[in-house]
C-alpha cells in the first residue's frame, strides 16, 4: 500500500450565510469548569449516547507527547496541505519540536456511523459522523433517550486545543452489521481571506481524502485509516468499535510534567460528574461504564467510590431513587396537571475525611461535607448538585439523588430545559404557563422543600418548644 494522500478543503462563506469556526465554538458560551473537564464531560455523554446495545462502553482518556516518527508523519503527511492563512496557529504548532496530545477514546460503542454527507440526513437515517464533523447544533432526534440536546459540546473539544484542531479515527458499527474504519481531521479556527481567490472562508477545514464530487473531502476509510491512525500512535482497534478524538497541543490547568496531580485532577472531574456510571444496577456486579486514565504511557486507576467519600453514599442514593419504591424513595409530583415527576433518593452517614485524590484545588472542588442533591435525567448523567441544608448533627453528611421521569413530556421538559453545556434546569428557558416550565420549576421546588424536611435546623425546632 502507498502512502495515504491526505487533502485539505476549507469552508467559504456563501450567500445564504454561515457560522464561522471561532462562532461555533462560542456556541457553548462560558461553561463553569475549565475546557478540559467540559471536553471530559460533553465526550463520555456522547459515548454513552454511542453504546451498543447489551455491551458495556469502556471511556480512555489519554495524555502523550507525540515521538519523533509521529510529529514528522503529522506534519508531512496528515497536514501537508495548510491554508493560506498566515495567521494560523496549525501552522505553528507543526513547527514546535516537540507536540503533545490529549486523546479522548471510547469502545464498544457505534462509533461515527451514517453517511458522511449532511444533504443525505433524512428523518429516518441520522448520522452520527455528520453530527460530529459536519453539521452544528443538530437538534436531538424525537424518542432519543440521549444525554445531548443540540450538538454544541464537539466544540469543547477543538476550543481544548490550542490551534482548535482534532483529528478522529473511527471504526463503525452500522445497525445492519456494516463496519467501516474512518480518519479525518478538522479545524475550527478563525475566519480569513484568500487574496488568490479573492474568497473569504469561515475557518472550518477538514482534511481527508478526495471524493471526486466537488471541493467537499471525504473520509479516509479502511486500510488506510488504519495505516494513519497506527503511524500517529492512536490506540489500537482491531475490531473494537468506537472513536478516538485527538486533541493537538490541549490547554491544561495543571502542570502536564506532574502526572500524579494531573491524574487526580481528572480523577476528581471523572468521580464528580460520572459517578453513577460506576454503580451497578441492584443484582448485577458490573458497573454500566468503564474508565481509564493514561498519561505518558503510565495508567493512573480511577478509585473506588468506596475510596472516594462521599460518591459511596451517592451510590446509595442513586440505589434508592432507581428503585422508584414508595416504601425507600420519595416521589416528586405535580397536582395540575397531576403527573409524577420523577424519584429522589435520601442516605445520611457518618462523615469522612476526604482523601488526597479529591483534595486537589484546581478543577472540580469536592465539597467537605456534602448536603446536595444530585440531578440526573434518565440517562444518569449529573447534570448539577442542588444545594440543601447540612444535616442537623455535625458528624453526619447526606447525600440525595433525582431522576426525573423518563415520561416523554416529562423527560423533554428537563432536557429541553438545559442549556448547551447540559449543566443546570433553567425553567425560565421554557416558555411561560406552559406545562413543560411547571414540571422542571415544581420539581425543583419540592426537592428543595423535601431536603429542608428531612434536615431540619436545630435552631427553629428549639424556637418552636421555647414559645
Amino acid at each position: 500500500m502507498g502512502e495515504p494522500r491526505v487533502i485539505r478543503s476549507s469552508e467559504p462563506y456563501n450567500d445564504y450565510g454561515n457560522v464561522s469556526g471561532e462562532g461555533a465554538r462560542r456556541l457553548l458560551g462560558t461553561p463553569a469548569t475549565d475546557p478540559l473537564l467540559t471536553a471530559i464531560r460533553e465526550s463520555v455523554q456522547n459515548s454513552w449516547d454511542a453504546r451498543l446495545e447489551g455491551e458495556t462502553p469502556s471511556f480512555l482518556l489519554r495524555l502523550r507527547t507525540l515521538d519523533v516518527e509521529q510529529h514528522a508523519y503529522l506534519r508531512d503527511v496528515v497536514f501537508c496541505d495548510l491554508a493560506p492563512d498566515a495567521a494560523s496557529p496549525l501552522r505553528e504548532l507543526l513547527r514546535e519540536p516537540s507536540i503533545r496530545v490529549a486523546e479522548i477514546c471510547d469502545f464498544r460503542t457505534h462509533g461515527l456511523t451514517g453517511t458522511t454527507r449532511p444533504s443525505r440526513v433524512t428523518n429516518q437515517q441520522d448520522s452520527r459522523f455528520v453530527r460530529f464533523l459536519r453539521n452544528i447544533g443538530s437538534p436531538r432526534r424525537e424518542g432519543s433517550v440521549s444525554g445531548g440536546t443540540y450538538g454544541y459540546g464537539k466544540s469543547s473539544l477543538f476550543s481544548l486545543s490550542s490551534c482548535q484542531t482534532v483529528m478522529v479515527d473511527s471504526l463503525t458499527s452500522g445497525q445492519d452489521g456494516t463496519s467501516e474504519r474512518r480518519f479525518m481531521a478538522s479545524r475550527m479556527g478563525g475566519e480569513f481571506h484568500d487574496p488568490r481567490t479573492g474568497r473569504s472562508f469561515t475557518g472550518r477545514h477538514w482534511w481527508g481524502n478526495d471524493d471526486h464530487e466537488g471541493d467537499v473531502v471525504e473520509p479516509i476509510r479502511n486500510t488506510e485509516a488504519a495505516y494513519l491512525a497506527e503511524r500517529l500512535g492512536f490506540p489500537e482497534r482491531e475490531t473494537e468499535t468506537g472513536t478516538s478524538v485527538s486533541i493537538l497541543d490541549p490547554q491544561l490547568e495543571v502542570e502536564w510534567e506532574d502526572h500524579a496531580a494531573l491524574a487526580a485532577y481528572i480523577h476528581r472531574a471523572l468521580l464528580w460528574f460520572f459517578w453513577p456510571k460506576m454503580v451497578p444496577p441492584e443484582g448485577e456486579t458490573h458497573s454500566p461504564m468503564e474508565f481509564r486514565v493514561e498519561i505518558e504511557n503510565r495508567e493512573f486507576p480511577l478509585p473506588s467510590l468506596e475510596e472516594s467519600p462521599p460518591f459511596h453514599i451517592f451510590a446509595e442514593a442513586l440505589q434508592i431513587a432507581r428503585s422508584a419504591s414508595p416504601d425507600r424513595a420519595y416521589p416528586i409530583k405535580i397536582k395540575r396537571p397531576l403527573k409524577g415527576l420523577g424519584w429522589m433518593g435520601y442516605k445520611a452517614d457518618v462523615l469522612d475525611d476526604r482523601p488526597a485524590h479529591l483534595a486537589g484545588e484546581e478543577g472540580v472542588k469536592v465539597p467537605a461535607v456534602s448536603h446536595h442533591v444530585a440531578l440526573l435525567r434518565p440517562a444518569e448523567l449529573v447534570v448539577k448538585y442542588l444545594e440543601g441544608p447540612p444535616h442537623p448533627r455535625e458528624k453526619l453528611e447526606w447525600a440525595g439523588v433525582f431522576i426525573c421521569s423518563s415520561e416523554p413530556e416529562v423527560e423533554s421538559a428537563f432536557a429541553e430545559a438545559e442549556p448547551p453545556t447540559h449543566d443546570d434546569w433553567n425553567y425560565a428557558s421554557l416558555p411561560s404557563r406552559s406545562h413543560k416550565r411547571s414540571y422542571v420549576k415544581v420539581a425543583l421546588e419540592r426537592i428543595t422543600r423535601l431536603t429542608k424536611e428531612l434536615n431540619p435546623d436545630p435552631r427553629e425546632y428549639e424556637g418552636a418548644n421555647s414559645g
